[in-house]
């Protein structure tokens, strides 16, 4: 759990998955994007099980935009927490029982690079996975 309540919404645990996919807030975000509710028609625990199915439901392209939507939701979340302060880059690890999910970029000439990974209280790889593209790309 990140925060008791949703520092957006102001309803319910924010969970990551609540963060992402199911505040009202990350909703509108995402139809807005052009992603319907596709998205919302079955009900996930863990926001990897929504990331899975989401990269089984959308082509490469669609999926890379939604994965650019889902960052810019989040950063949106760190800035309204944060109050635009950046912090240190560091991991920390999660309250124990609690898995953590990372997600980077980069992007380096043609080619654009995207990590993904789970990792448990004591810093256990649970899974992850790594996407590299060869597309012209502004890292700006």
């Amino acid at each position: 759990m990140l925060f008791r309540e949703c520092p957006r919404c102001r309803s319910g645990d924010e969970m990551v998955i609540h963060a992402l996919r199911n505040c009202p807030k990350a909703q509108s975000v995402l139809v807005v994007g052009g992603f319907n509710n596709r998205l919302f028609t079955k009900e996930y625990e863990f926001c990897i099980d929504w990331l899975e199915d989401s990269m089984r439901l959308f082509d490469r392209k669609a999926f890379e935009d939604f994965t650019t939507i889902l960052w810019n939701i989040w950063n949106d979340r760190n800035n309204a927490i944060l109050g635009g302060v950046p912090r240190d880059c560091k991991w920390e690890k999660p309250s124990e029982g609690v898995a953590k999910v990372n997600v980077d970029a980069s992007v380096k000439e043609n080619r654009v690079g995207l990590g993904i990974i789970l990792r448990d209280s004591y810093g256990f790889v649970l899974c992850g996975r790594a996407i590299f593209i060869d597309k012209a790309a502004n890292s700006k």
